[in-house]
């Protein structure tokens, strides 16, 4: 990879740029005289023919994307547009500096290359599929011709562990829900001054890992808080039903019941601190759970910062979030004009008081952000979950915008996933029938004009897992064999073998042992070098520094087990459109290890590179 990449992320770039790196593997494909075919769209694939004798053998197809998610150091003048990857060896792993890598998926685009390039190795009829814009959709596969591959076996190359195989992954789509508010009469505006709430410090993560383990929704929290503290109907707040004593203290110490209230029955709500709401903004991307949220809302005359900031910090859910987000906190603080307000937010809005809510309606508005879906709503089974704990269907509330591009209008905005597509049909249900109920729920038209559901965007279909696989079959064989190689190096050797002339700027680890040496000569097929650092890291006084070339002997070769795993994520991958557009395609997905992709600490463990290179050359010499 490395000889023929040198590094593998000039493979990758980003959006917008597809055509440079399409040419180049088109120039790749065109000098080794092989067929290649590309869509409408810029999909890629090179036919490579079947190794004599093994012509009669069923198609088969590799797959990776040629974008990359470009994200830098705050402090970095990078431009992924002109600027080249400048790649650096840390330890066993390959970074990049200041920058993203591009393993993701640099390192399966050329990883196929190397397949194609390698006349030696033993194959039936491949298929090498380059997708485009795959990081931003995946719009590349959402648009792939029907009658571009000739396979109905795919080994896609993006997954980012190399003991793993992966069978299963979540669907989704993007969809809002737009609320309309008349605007505010002429002086409506309260004589209250405006204050500015934030809350920060939310755990937050990606919506895929971590919208089963029970954290808080900054929006929805924001919400809640600004709810119990403007409620408008004098009614009650929660009902407890004879809480255990040690749950009564945690209740007292969160105001949700006072030290002389009954530890039961209903608890009087407090006098209601009507709000009128002025600007609600929270969150960021959709695949990330919101972690802050800002509002800007004009308490009644007579109301002190000072009260209101004792009554929304009491209102705040801090105990029941004491262990997933400890570092909840809530900021109250007064502004002295919209001006300010949008100074601080770094947007341009005419006048922030044209927008200002009543009291009704800024209930409106909160209700509907707190009876918003959001969070797991069905796990796995247990037989597609076998280490347990995989949501099969959940929606992250994303983000919330009041107001919308200056109107007096609200947009908030769902991610849905799922592995089932009947289950990410009824998600879409539930958001429209929601904002049928937000239109029809008040009673006269003062409150809100209006909502509407938008249709699906990005609508990307599940891949159920598929655990009889005859191509999963196949992988947990190869994965078994592929070090059986006879003493004999296999050709993907080279991989590790060839020279790198990029500088080595981290610690080599020091302390071999014969157990490390045996799995270095099975992942090779030959003994490692004289001095070859391949154990854990020995005491600091042994550790090493390296610049100038390094050879395969400096890399750490850690040992797997002996299976592979496989499982199902509940994120996505390209493996649902593609097997939605190509009926009956049966769908792997592996790949070498990736750590921390989509950051700037994006890092390839290069000992995974030839492990995964042996598995596939193991994986098309065998199958039938």
């Amino acid at each position: 990879m490395f000889k023929l990449a040198s590094p593998p992320v000039s493979l990758v770039g980003p959006r917008g740029h597809m055509d440079e790196i399409r040419d180049k593997i088109q120039l790749f494909a065109d000098s080794w005289g092989f067929e290649s075919e590309r869509d409408s769209y810029g999909n890629l694939v090179v036919r490579k023919p079947a190794s004599p004798g093994l012509e009669n053998r069923q198609y088969v197809c590799l797959q990776a994307h040629m974008d990359m998610v470009c994200e830098k150091d705050p402090a970095s003048t990078h431009d992924f547009a002109k600027d080249p990857i400048v790649p650096r060896i840390v330890g066993n792993k390959m970074m990049a500096t200041g920058t993203t890598l591009g393993a993701d998926n640099g390192v399966g685009v050329a990883l196929g290359l190397m397949i194609l390039e390698d006349r030696a190795m033993r194959h039936g009829p491949l298929e090498v599929l380059f997708t485009a814009d795959e990081e931003v959709g995946p719009l590349g596969a959402m648009a792939i011709s029907p009658g571009l591959l000739r396979s109905r076996r795919l080994v896609n190359l993006d997954s980012e562990e190399d003991w793993r195989v992966c069978v299963g992954c979540g669907g989704g789509f993007e969809c809002d829900i737009t609320i309309d508010f008349p605007p505010a009469p002429p002086g409506s505006p309260g004589c209250g001054p405006l204050v500015a709430v934030t809350l920060e410090g939310l755990t937050g993560g990606h919506s895929a890992d971590a919208i089963h383990q029970g954290g808080a929704n900054a929006i929805q929290t924001m919400a809640r808080t600004l709810l119990q503290v403007g409620l408008l109907n004098p009614a009650f707040r929660y009902h407890q039903a004879s809480p255990p004593a040690h749950h009564q203290a945690e209740l007292i110490e969160h105001r949700v019941i006072r030290p002389s209230a009954a530890p039961c029955g209903l608890v009087p709500a407090p006098p209601p601190t009507p709000l009128s709401l002025l600007l609600l903004r929270g969150g960021t991307l959709a695949n990330a759970i919101p972690v802050s949220c800002t509002a800007v809302v004009r308490p009644p005359a007579g109301v002190s910062l000072r009260q209101l900031t004792e009554r929304l910090q009491g209102a705040l859910p801090l105990a029941e979030y004491r262990h997933t987000d400890p570092g909840m906190a809530l900021r109250v603080e007064a502004l002295a004009s919209p001006a300010q307000v949008m100074a601080r937010l770094e947007e341009a809005v005419a006048s922030l008081e044209a927008t200002e809510l009543s009291p009704e309606s800024s209930r409106a508005l909160l209700e509907a952000v707190l009876v918003a879906p959001h969070g797991a709503f069905r796990m796995m089974e247990p037989e597609n979950s076998p280490a347990g704990g995989l949501a099969e269907t959940s929606a992250n509330f994303f983000m919330v915008t009041y107001p919308h591009q200056g109107a007096p209008t609200a947009r908030l905005e769902f991610f849905p996933r799922s592995s089932s597509n009947s289950q990410l049909g009824w998600l879409h249900d539930r958001l429209a029938s929601l904002a049928n109920l937000i239109a029809t729920a008040c009673p006269s038209r003062s409150a809100l004009l209006g909502a509407r559901c938008s249709p699906p965007r990005l609508w990307v279909p599940g891949w159920h897992p598929r655990w009889d696989s005859p191509l999963l079959a196949a992988v947990r064989v190869a994965y078994r064999q592929r070090g059986a190689s006879g003493g004999k190096p296999l050709p993907f050797a080279k991989l590790i073998e060839t020279e790198l002339t990029i500088p080595f700027s981290g610690p080599l680890c020091g302390g071999s042992s014969p157990a490390h040496a045996q799995v270095y000569a099975e992942e090779v097929g030959a003994p490692p070098a004289d001095g070859a650092a391949l154990g854990p890291p020995g005491p600091e006084g042994s550790r090493a520094m390296l610049s100038g070339p390094v050879t395969s002997g400096d890399f750490v070769v850690t040992p797997r087990p002996p299976e592979i795993e496989a499982y199902a994520m509940h994120a996505m991958i390209e493996c649902g459109l593609l097997a939605e557009a190509f009926p009956g395609m049966d769908c792997v997905s592996i790949g070498p290890s990736v750590f921390d992709v989509h950051t700037p600490q994006e890092a390839l463990v290069l000992d995974s590179v030839p492990r995964t290179a042996r598995l596939i050359e193991r994986l098309l010499a065998d199958l039938p």
